[in-house]
């Protein structure tokens, strides 16, 4: 039996109108403005593990479900979420040819939809949104993630360390002291930050890296697990079965038409990086 689709105000219809624009094809568009990328699906997508770097994230049309640490979060046309700590997500997407995952950033859509107000209006459109959720009923963990002195605050910073040094040698011991806490300190505080430890974090950290750099940048498997840190090529393939479900040939072959990044279009969700995990209420 088919369903009519849902009424959407003028306002709404005006926003996905401009994200079919600016975001044509499947997969994430990067946009005229550093630190906003369109993403756009067309079809449905089953639980699949993703990683989220810290970021905003806007749904206008569709609907996207996260998995983290046994809770469940939503975000559509009524909520976002924002991360203020890089997380392994489990995601589930609701979207059809028909009626696409889409995005938006209030009146970012009009900006960037002109190189000029891009330009322009762009960076003062981008501040406004990051004032508006740090004051927003989701701000504490924004604001959290920025005090250095508190223990968020010195988790994030290591998790920062992590996202970026992954391929280095990291133990547990030396990144407690760089928190300021004791070893046993730092275990249960990351725990409620990532909800999970600090070695699963970052064997999860390194395997999304990888199955990125097979997908994005051609790699085998034997190279991106090299350039991960992963020392033996049998355990990399073995770990990374156990995450994802498939061999690291068949996840590349399986994931790459999703997660292409096409050109800036002039003129999805909208993903804008660089922000610090809940849904909320828009």
């Amino acid at each position: 039996m088919a369903h009519a689709a849902p009424a959407h105000s003028p306002r709404q219809a005006r926003m996905i109108a401009l994200l079919k624009d600016l975001a044509p094809a499947e997969g994430y568009t990067q946009s005229l403005l550093d630190g906003v990328t369109f993403m756009r699906s067309d079809h449905p997508l089953s639980c699949t593990q993703a990683l989220y770097e810290p970021s905003i994230v806007i749904v206008v049309q569709g609907r996207k479900r996260g998995f983290h640490g046994g809770a469940m979060y939503v975000y559509d046309a009524q909520h976002y979420l924002v991360l203020s700590v890089p997380l392994p997500f489990s995601i589930e997407t609701e979207a059809s040819p028909a009626e696409p995952l889409l995005g938006l950033a209030l009146r970012m859509l009009e900006a960037l939809s002109s190189p000029v107000e891009a330009r322009l209006l762009g960076p003062s459109i981008y501040r406004e949104i990051t004032y508006r959720v740090l004051t927003g009923d989701q701000g504490g963990g924004l604001r959290a993630a920025l005090q250095q002195g508190g223990s968020f605050g010195r988790i994030a910073k290591v998790l920062r360390r992590i996202h970026t040094q992954y391929d280095r040698g990291l133990d547990v011991a030396t990144l407690a002291s760089e928190a300021n806490l004791s070893v046993p300190a730092f275990h249960v505080h990351f725990k409620a930050v990532t909800a999970t430890s600090p070695i699963q974090y970052i064997k999860a950290i390194r395997l999304h890296q990888a199955r990125l750099m097979m997908i994005r940048q051609g790699m085998n498997a034997a190279s991106a697990c090299e350039q991960v840190g992963y020392e033996s090529p049998s355990q990399f393939s073995r770990e990374f079965k156990r995450l994802f479900g498939r061999s690291p040939t068949d996840e590349t072959r399986h994931l790459k038409a999703l997660l292409s990044l096409a050109s800036p279009v002039v003129a999805a969700g909208v993903h804008a990086r660089g922000l610090p995990g809940e849904a909320a209420r828009m």
